[in-house]
Protein backbone atom coordinates (compact mmCIF):
# COMPACT_ATOMS: atom_id res chain seq x y z
CA UNK A 1 0.00 0.00 0.00
CA UNK A 2 2.96 2.27 1.14
CA UNK A 3 4.54 1.60 -2.68
CA UNK A 4 1.37 2.18 -4.35
CA UNK A 5 0.71 5.37 -2.39
CA UNK A 6 4.08 7.01 -2.74
CA UNK A 7 2.80 6.73 -6.57
CA UNK A 8 -0.64 8.39 -6.54
CA UNK A 9 -1.02 11.81 -8.15
CA UNK A 10 -1.39 14.64 -6.09
CA UNK A 11 -5.22 16.19 -6.10
CA UNK A 12 -3.84 19.52 -7.16
CA UNK A 13 -1.89 18.27 -9.92
CA UNK A 14 -4.90 16.65 -11.65
CA UNK A 15 -6.62 20.27 -12.00
CA UNK A 16 -3.54 22.58 -13.10
CA UNK A 17 -4.02 22.25 -16.73
CA UNK A 18 -7.87 23.23 -15.86
CA UNK A 19 -6.13 25.89 -13.33
CA UNK A 20 -3.93 27.15 -15.97
CA UNK A 21 -6.46 27.09 -18.97
CA UNK A 22 -9.33 29.26 -16.99
CA UNK A 23 -6.26 31.47 -15.76
CA UNK A 24 -4.96 32.48 -19.07
CA UNK A 25 -8.63 33.07 -20.56
CA UNK A 26 -9.43 35.48 -17.81
CA UNK A 27 -5.62 37.25 -17.82
CA UNK A 28 -6.51 38.69 -21.39
CA UNK A 29 -9.76 39.97 -20.15
CA UNK A 30 -9.04 41.24 -17.28
CA UNK A 31 -5.36 43.18 -18.48
CA UNK A 32 -7.74 44.69 -21.37
CA UNK A 33 -9.99 46.36 -18.69
CA UNK A 34 -7.41 47.41 -16.11
CA UNK A 35 -5.34 49.19 -19.11
CA UNK A 36 -7.54 49.78 -21.98
CA UNK A 37 -6.77 49.26 -25.57
CA UNK A 38 -3.93 52.12 -25.27
CA UNK A 39 -2.17 50.21 -22.55
CA UNK A 40 -1.83 47.45 -24.77
CA UNK A 41 -1.02 48.98 -27.47
CA UNK A 42 1.90 50.69 -25.66
CA UNK A 43 3.15 46.94 -24.20
CA UNK A 44 3.07 45.69 -27.92
CA UNK A 45 5.43 48.77 -28.75
CA UNK A 46 7.68 48.54 -25.78
CA UNK A 47 8.30 44.29 -26.81
CA UNK A 48 8.87 45.09 -29.90
CA UNK A 49 11.53 48.07 -29.31
CA UNK A 50 13.02 45.08 -26.81
CA UNK A 51 13.39 42.87 -29.79
CA UNK A 52 14.95 45.45 -31.68
CA UNK A 53 17.24 46.04 -29.00
CA UNK A 54 17.97 42.27 -28.37
CA UNK A 55 18.90 41.92 -32.15
CA UNK A 56 21.12 45.22 -32.31
CA UNK A 57 22.85 43.75 -29.68
CA UNK A 58 23.53 40.95 -31.23
CA UNK A 59 24.47 42.18 -34.48
CA UNK A 60 26.99 44.53 -32.52
CA UNK A 61 28.79 41.61 -30.35
CA UNK A 62 29.27 39.79 -33.60
CA UNK A 63 31.41 42.46 -35.39
CA UNK A 64 32.83 43.57 -32.28
CA UNK A 65 34.07 39.67 -32.15
CA UNK A 66 35.08 39.60 -35.91
CA UNK A 67 36.82 42.91 -35.92
CA UNK A 68 40.19 40.56 -36.27
CA UNK A 69 38.81 38.26 -38.93
CA UNK A 70 39.86 40.00 -42.17
CA UNK A 71 37.67 37.40 -44.06
CA UNK A 72 34.55 38.19 -42.44
CA UNK A 73 33.83 42.13 -43.32
CA UNK A 74 30.51 43.60 -44.33
CA UNK A 75 29.70 41.42 -47.16
CA UNK A 76 26.82 39.63 -48.46
CA UNK A 77 28.92 36.28 -48.82
CA UNK A 78 31.56 36.41 -45.69
CA UNK A 79 31.94 32.74 -46.36
CA UNK A 80 32.10 32.59 -49.96
CA UNK A 81 33.43 29.56 -51.39
CA UNK A 82 35.24 30.93 -54.47
CA UNK A 83 38.93 30.17 -54.70
CA UNK A 84 38.65 27.70 -51.18
CA UNK A 85 39.47 24.25 -50.80
CA UNK A 86 35.68 22.35 -50.59
CA UNK A 87 35.41 18.92 -49.25
CA UNK A 88 32.37 17.04 -49.52
CA UNK A 89 31.70 13.78 -47.71
CA UNK A 90 29.16 11.70 -49.40
CA UNK A 91 30.10 13.62 -52.65
CA UNK A 92 29.86 10.91 -55.31
CA UNK A 93 25.73 11.70 -55.35
CA UNK A 94 22.82 12.94 -54.88
CA UNK A 95 22.83 15.86 -52.43
CA UNK A 96 26.50 15.71 -52.06
CA UNK A 97 27.36 15.58 -56.24
CA UNK A 98 24.65 18.63 -56.71
CA UNK A 99 26.72 20.51 -53.92
CA UNK A 100 30.22 19.70 -55.78
CA UNK A 101 28.37 21.14 -58.89
CA UNK A 102 27.24 24.31 -57.15
CA UNK A 103 30.47 24.36 -55.94
CA UNK A 104 31.98 24.32 -59.51
CA UNK A 105 29.46 27.18 -60.28
CA UNK A 106 30.92 29.33 -57.29
CA UNK A 107 34.48 29.28 -58.42
CA UNK A 108 35.83 27.04 -56.06
CA UNK A 109 39.87 26.60 -56.30
CA UNK A 110 39.63 22.94 -55.13
CA UNK A 111 36.45 20.53 -54.38
CA UNK A 112 37.75 17.13 -52.89
CA UNK A 113 34.73 14.29 -53.09
CA UNK A 114 35.15 11.16 -50.45
CA UNK A 115 33.03 8.57 -50.85
CA UNK A 116 33.06 4.61 -50.43
CA UNK A 117 32.91 3.87 -54.05
CA UNK A 118 35.40 4.76 -56.29
CA UNK A 119 33.83 4.28 -59.35
CA UNK A 120 30.67 6.60 -58.62
CA UNK A 121 33.38 8.90 -57.40
CA UNK A 122 35.10 9.00 -61.13
CA UNK A 123 31.85 9.63 -62.41
CA UNK A 124 31.46 12.66 -60.19
CA UNK A 125 34.75 13.92 -60.48
CA UNK A 126 34.22 13.85 -64.80
CA UNK A 127 30.54 15.65 -64.30
CA UNK A 128 32.26 18.07 -62.18
CA UNK A 129 35.14 19.10 -64.55
CA UNK A 130 32.60 18.54 -67.63
CA UNK A 131 30.75 21.81 -65.70
CA UNK A 132 33.54 23.30 -64.80
CA UNK A 133 34.76 23.08 -68.54
CA UNK A 134 31.43 24.57 -69.80
CA UNK A 135 31.67 27.29 -67.89
CA UNK A 136 35.05 28.10 -68.39
CA UNK A 137 36.47 27.89 -64.19
CA UNK A 138 39.79 26.52 -63.43
CA UNK A 139 39.24 23.37 -60.84
CA UNK A 140 40.69 21.16 -59.36
CA UNK A 141 38.68 18.21 -58.31
CA UNK A 142 39.98 15.37 -56.30
CA UNK A 143 38.25 12.07 -54.88
CA UNK A 144 39.72 10.10 -51.86
CA UNK A 145 37.45 6.96 -51.86
CA UNK A 146 37.37 6.03 -47.80
CA UNK A 147 34.92 4.29 -45.56
CA UNK A 148 33.38 7.06 -43.07
CA UNK A 149 32.10 4.21 -41.11
CA UNK A 150 35.47 3.45 -39.89
CA UNK A 151 37.24 6.28 -37.59
CA UNK A 152 40.44 6.11 -38.86
CA UNK A 153 39.67 6.22 -42.28
CA UNK A 154 37.34 9.00 -41.80
CA UNK A 155 40.55 11.12 -40.41
CA UNK A 156 42.41 9.51 -42.99
CA UNK A 157 41.12 11.25 -45.72
CA UNK A 158 40.94 14.15 -44.12
CA UNK A 159 45.14 14.53 -44.46
CA UNK A 160 45.06 12.79 -47.38
CA UNK A 161 42.75 15.75 -48.55
CA UNK A 162 44.76 18.55 -47.50
CA UNK A 163 47.99 17.09 -48.67
CA UNK A 164 46.27 16.45 -52.63
CA UNK A 165 47.41 13.28 -52.41
CA UNK A 166 43.83 12.08 -54.18
CA UNK A 167 42.95 11.47 -57.57
CA UNK A 168 43.43 14.66 -59.21
CA UNK A 169 42.40 15.89 -62.36
CA UNK A 170 41.55 19.34 -63.17
CA UNK A 171 39.80 21.73 -65.93
CA UNK A 172 40.97 22.88 -68.82
CA UNK A 173 41.25 26.47 -67.57
CA UNK A 174 43.97 25.18 -65.00
CA UNK A 175 47.40 26.06 -66.30
CA UNK A 176 49.39 22.97 -64.68
CA UNK A 177 48.37 20.49 -62.26
CA UNK A 178 51.61 21.25 -60.55
CA UNK A 179 50.76 24.20 -59.07
CA UNK A 180 47.72 22.06 -57.24
CA UNK A 181 50.65 19.49 -55.72
CA UNK A 182 51.54 21.89 -52.60
CA UNK A 183 49.30 21.42 -49.56
CA UNK A 184 45.78 22.69 -49.37
CA UNK A 185 43.97 22.86 -45.97
CA UNK A 186 40.34 22.07 -45.88
CA UNK A 187 38.36 25.62 -45.76
CA UNK A 188 35.00 24.63 -46.19
CA UNK A 189 33.66 21.29 -45.34
CA UNK A 190 30.42 19.64 -46.18
CA UNK A 191 29.97 16.92 -43.83
CA UNK A 192 26.70 15.11 -45.77
CA UNK A 193 27.20 11.13 -45.72
CA UNK A 194 24.67 9.53 -43.95
CA UNK A 195 23.66 6.63 -43.24
CA UNK A 196 19.28 5.51 -42.73
CA UNK A 197 17.77 2.93 -41.44
CA UNK A 198 14.22 3.47 -42.27
CA UNK A 199 12.65 0.52 -40.18
CA UNK A 200 10.80 0.49 -36.78
CA UNK A 201 13.97 0.60 -34.01
CA UNK A 202 13.12 -3.45 -32.72
CA UNK A 203 13.08 -4.20 -36.43
CA UNK A 204 16.91 -2.80 -36.41
CA UNK A 205 19.30 -5.58 -36.05
CA UNK A 206 22.69 -4.31 -33.40
CA UNK A 207 25.08 -3.76 -36.97
CA UNK A 208 22.63 -1.31 -38.18
CA UNK A 209 22.09 1.11 -35.03
CA UNK A 210 25.56 0.80 -34.23
CA UNK A 211 26.50 1.79 -37.91
CA UNK A 212 23.70 4.90 -38.08
CA UNK A 213 25.19 6.55 -35.01
CA UNK A 214 28.78 6.15 -36.38
CA UNK A 215 27.98 7.41 -39.41
CA UNK A 216 25.70 9.90 -38.53
CA UNK A 217 27.50 10.88 -35.06
CA UNK A 218 30.42 9.57 -34.27
CA UNK A 219 32.60 10.57 -37.73
CA UNK A 220 31.40 13.97 -37.72
CA UNK A 221 32.67 14.34 -34.41
CA UNK A 222 36.08 13.23 -34.75
CA UNK A 223 36.39 15.23 -38.27
CA UNK A 224 35.38 18.57 -37.34
CA UNK A 225 37.94 18.15 -34.24
CA UNK A 226 40.38 17.10 -36.85
CA UNK A 227 39.58 20.44 -38.92
CA UNK A 228 39.44 22.79 -36.71
CA UNK A 229 42.77 23.65 -35.33
CA UNK A 230 43.88 24.48 -38.79
CA UNK A 231 40.61 26.73 -39.52
CA UNK A 232 41.40 28.14 -35.70
CA UNK A 233 44.77 29.23 -37.51
CA UNK A 234 43.75 30.65 -40.57
CA UNK A 235 40.60 32.05 -38.46
CA UNK A 236 38.32 31.12 -40.92
CA UNK A 237 36.20 27.63 -42.00
CA UNK A 238 32.75 26.78 -42.88
CA UNK A 239 31.46 23.02 -41.51
CA UNK A 240 28.02 22.44 -42.71
CA UNK A 241 26.29 19.51 -41.48
CA UNK A 242 23.36 18.15 -44.04
CA UNK A 243 20.82 17.95 -41.09
CA UNK A 244 17.35 16.44 -41.26
CA UNK A 245 13.60 18.01 -40.52
CA UNK A 246 13.15 14.72 -38.81
CA UNK A 247 15.52 16.45 -35.87
CA UNK A 248 12.04 18.91 -35.27
CA UNK A 249 10.05 16.54 -36.67
CA UNK A 250 10.59 12.53 -35.56
CA UNK A 251 8.70 10.75 -37.84
CA UNK A 252 8.01 6.61 -36.98
CA UNK A 253 10.58 4.45 -38.26
CA UNK A 254 13.55 6.91 -37.69
CA UNK A 255 14.48 6.55 -34.20
CA UNK A 256 18.11 6.08 -34.38
CA UNK A 257 18.51 8.09 -37.65
CA UNK A 258 16.24 11.45 -35.78
CA UNK A 259 18.94 11.14 -32.31
CA UNK A 260 21.49 10.92 -33.62
CA UNK A 261 20.68 14.16 -36.32
CA UNK A 262 19.09 15.82 -33.40
CA UNK A 263 22.85 15.28 -31.63
CA UNK A 264 24.52 17.30 -34.53
CA UNK A 265 22.72 20.19 -34.14
CA UNK A 266 23.38 20.14 -30.54
CA UNK A 267 27.20 19.72 -30.87
CA UNK A 268 26.78 22.33 -33.78
CA UNK A 269 25.87 24.92 -31.07
CA UNK A 270 28.28 24.10 -28.72
CA UNK A 271 31.11 24.77 -31.63
CA UNK A 272 29.93 27.74 -32.36
CA UNK A 273 30.56 29.06 -28.77
CA UNK A 274 34.03 27.49 -28.57
CA UNK A 275 34.81 29.24 -32.10
CA UNK A 276 32.86 32.40 -31.50
CA UNK A 277 35.26 35.73 -32.85
CA UNK A 278 37.83 33.42 -34.16
CA UNK A 279 35.68 33.27 -38.59
CA UNK A 280 34.45 30.21 -37.95
CA UNK A 281 31.09 29.00 -38.75
CA UNK A 282 29.30 25.74 -37.69
CA UNK A 283 25.69 25.59 -39.98
CA UNK A 284 22.86 22.89 -40.12
CA UNK A 285 20.79 22.30 -43.21
CA UNK A 286 17.54 21.05 -41.78
CA UNK A 287 16.50 19.15 -45.06
CA UNK A 288 12.86 17.33 -45.81
CA UNK A 289 12.99 14.59 -48.40
CA UNK A 290 15.00 14.71 -50.94
CA UNK A 291 14.90 12.65 -54.70
CA UNK A 292 17.97 10.77 -54.23
CA UNK A 293 19.46 7.05 -54.73
CA UNK A 294 19.81 6.69 -51.14
CA UNK A 295 16.06 8.19 -50.51
CA UNK A 296 15.24 5.63 -53.35
CA UNK A 297 16.90 2.86 -51.51
CA UNK A 298 15.14 3.89 -48.57
CA UNK A 299 11.88 3.30 -50.13
CA UNK A 300 12.49 -0.01 -50.40
CA UNK A 301 12.94 -0.98 -46.95
CA UNK A 302 10.87 1.48 -45.35
CA UNK A 303 8.16 0.76 -43.24
CA UNK A 304 4.34 1.19 -44.28
CA UNK A 305 3.58 3.89 -41.54
CA UNK A 306 7.11 5.73 -42.40
CA UNK A 307 6.22 5.87 -45.89
CA UNK A 308 2.79 7.45 -45.31
CA UNK A 309 3.88 9.94 -42.94
CA UNK A 310 7.37 10.86 -44.80
CA UNK A 311 4.93 11.38 -47.73
CA UNK A 312 3.03 14.42 -46.05
CA UNK A 313 5.70 16.40 -46.74
CA UNK A 314 6.76 17.47 -50.87
CA UNK A 315 10.15 15.83 -52.07
CA UNK A 316 12.86 18.24 -52.85
CA UNK A 317 15.32 17.71 -55.94
CA UNK A 318 18.92 17.65 -55.32
CA UNK A 319 19.84 20.54 -57.60
CA UNK A 320 17.31 23.21 -56.09
CA UNK A 321 18.21 21.83 -52.19
CA UNK A 322 21.93 22.57 -53.16
CA UNK A 323 21.87 25.89 -54.84
CA UNK A 324 19.63 27.21 -50.90
CA UNK A 325 22.09 25.53 -48.84
CA UNK A 326 25.56 26.69 -50.45
CA UNK A 327 23.71 30.19 -50.71
CA UNK A 328 22.94 30.08 -47.29
CA UNK A 329 26.28 29.10 -46.05
CA UNK A 330 28.17 31.69 -48.01
CA UNK A 331 25.92 34.41 -46.12
CA UNK A 332 26.59 33.05 -42.57
CA UNK A 333 23.83 31.10 -41.76
CA UNK A 334 23.68 28.71 -39.04
CA UNK A 335 20.31 27.51 -39.10
CA UNK A 336 19.82 26.61 -42.58
CA UNK A 337 16.10 25.41 -44.58
CA UNK A 338 15.22 24.97 -47.87
CA UNK A 339 11.31 25.64 -47.94
CA UNK A 340 8.71 26.71 -45.46
CA UNK A 341 8.06 24.06 -43.67
CA UNK A 342 11.35 23.55 -42.36
CA UNK A 343 11.21 27.71 -42.00
CA UNK A 344 8.52 27.23 -39.70
CA UNK A 345 10.03 24.18 -37.57
CA UNK A 346 13.05 26.16 -37.03
CA UNK A 347 10.97 28.87 -36.07
CA UNK A 348 9.32 26.87 -33.15
CA UNK A 349 12.61 25.30 -32.32
CA UNK A 350 14.74 28.26 -31.93
CA UNK A 351 15.73 27.67 -28.73
CA UNK A 352 18.74 28.89 -27.16
CA UNK A 353 20.37 29.97 -30.11
CA UNK A 354 21.19 33.01 -31.91
CA UNK A 355 18.65 35.05 -34.41
CA UNK A 356 19.13 34.76 -37.81
CA UNK A 357 17.74 37.85 -38.64
CA UNK A 358 15.39 40.44 -37.40
CA UNK A 359 12.46 39.29 -39.02
CA UNK A 360 12.90 35.74 -37.69
CA UNK A 361 13.11 36.92 -34.03
CA UNK A 362 10.05 39.10 -34.75
CA UNK A 363 8.26 35.90 -36.09
CA UNK A 364 9.48 33.66 -32.77
CA UNK A 365 7.94 36.20 -30.46
CA UNK A 366 4.39 36.58 -32.29
CA UNK A 367 4.03 33.43 -33.94
CA UNK A 368 5.29 31.00 -31.54
CA UNK A 369 2.03 30.16 -29.97
CA UNK A 370 0.80 29.85 -33.62
CA UNK A 371 3.09 27.97 -34.66
CA UNK A 372 2.58 25.50 -31.86
CA UNK A 373 -1.02 25.39 -32.44
CA UNK A 374 0.09 24.07 -36.40
CA UNK A 375 2.62 21.66 -34.51
CA UNK A 376 0.18 20.01 -32.26
CA UNK A 377 -2.23 19.00 -35.54
CA UNK A 378 0.49 17.81 -37.41
CA UNK A 379 1.32 15.70 -34.17
CA UNK A 380 -2.34 14.63 -34.05
CA UNK A 381 -2.34 14.29 -37.77
CA UNK A 382 0.72 11.95 -37.60
CA UNK A 383 -0.67 9.83 -34.45
CA UNK A 384 -4.20 9.41 -35.82
CA UNK A 385 -2.53 8.00 -39.04
CA UNK A 386 -0.40 5.67 -36.56
CA UNK A 387 -3.33 4.27 -34.27
CA UNK A 388 -5.21 3.84 -37.46
CA UNK A 389 -2.60 2.14 -39.56
CA UNK A 390 -0.99 -0.25 -37.16
CA UNK A 391 -3.17 -2.69 -36.46
CA UNK A 392 -2.53 -3.67 -40.28
CA UNK A 393 1.20 -3.44 -40.07
CA UNK A 394 0.87 -5.74 -36.91
CA UNK A 395 -1.44 -8.19 -39.40
CA UNK A 396 1.48 -8.28 -41.94
CA UNK A 397 4.94 -8.34 -39.58
CA UNK A 398 5.96 -9.66 -36.50
CA UNK A 399 7.11 -6.22 -35.10
CA UNK A 400 5.58 -3.31 -35.50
Amino acid sequence: MAGTSSCSVPWWARIEGVVCMTFALLLFPALAYIVGVFGIIIVYCVTLGCIALLYAAQVFLNRSANTSNPHEGRTSAPYSIKGRHVLITGGSKGIGHAIAIEAVQKQAKIITLVARDAETLREAQTKCLEEADKLGTAVVVQTVPADLVNSTAAIECLDIAASMKGNLKTSAACSSLKETQEDAPIEVFFCNAADVDPRPFCAMGTSNISRCVAMNMCTPFLQVKHLLPSMIQRRFGAICFTNSLTTFVPIYGFSTYSATKAALKAFAEVINQEVAGMGILVANAFLPSVNTPGYQREKQVRHRLTEILEETSKIKQPEEVAERLVAHLEAGHRIITVDFEGWVCARLNAGFSRAESLASLFYEFLLSGIFRIVSLALFLQFFSIITREQPATLRRSKIA
